[in-house]
């Protein structure tokens, strides 16, 4: 059937034959040379074939994990900002910060009360501006934070413009998926009119 084909396909296969199959079995005929140069065309061919099919699939796949990735990222940052415009809605005096006490969220409210800014709080080392007198009482009952005991409710009096105030904070201790210990949050109210 081979010498049926086009001419050009013909001339090909022949001249594959005289420069790789003759110099390899230089005792066959012409007729096997070609048998096998046929042989080992076609096998280049459907190994080639296969070998771009695998790889359009491999891209595929990986253009497949790329949007799922990027679909994920996607819901956990609109997760993550419906939570902030949550946090940022109420009215009581929210942190977070790390276990190591560096501040990684305050929201508006919180920044109002105490008169300071934001971008002064995030970022830097949680010092609450407790009155002296309650500041190791504070401290103490921080430190009593554990994950068998990961809320605490401390009454304690702040300084806010140079007058002192009563406030009473939930402190909570946030673990993520792994159990892992990963943040504190505080929210907090001011409650001086119930103590006068």
């Amino acid at each position: 059937f081979f010498f049926q084909a086009e001419d050009g396909i013909r001339d090909h296969c022949v001249t594959g034959v005289q420069t790789c199959a003759l110099p390899i079995f230089p005792t066959l005929k012409e007729g096997v040379r070609l048998a096998i140069y046929i042989s080992v065309m076609l096998l280049f061919h459907w190994l080639t074939a296969k070998l771009n099919d695998s790889r359009q699939k491999i891209e595929q796949m990986s253009q497949q994990q790329l949007e799922q990735q990027e679909l994920l990222l996607n819901q956990a940052l609109a997760s993550d900002n419906r939570h902030r415009e949550i946090l940022e809605d109420q009215t009581e005096l929210i942190v977070r910060y790390l276990s190591d006490s560096t501040v990684i969220f305050v929201n508006e409210a919180y920044c109002r009360y105490f008169g300071q800014k934001r971008e002064d709080i995030v970022g830097k080392n949680y010092a609450p501006i407790v009155f002296a007198d309650d500041l190791e009482m504070v401290n103490q009952q921080v430190q009593s934070i554990t994950p068998d005991n990961p809320l605490v409710t401390i009454t304690n009096r702040v300084v806010v413009n140079g007058e002192v105030r009563w406030t009473q904070w939930n402190n909570r201790l946030l673990k993520n998926a792994h159990n892992n210990l990963w943040e504190l949050q505080a929210v907090g109210r001011d409650i001086t009119a119930l103590k006068e």
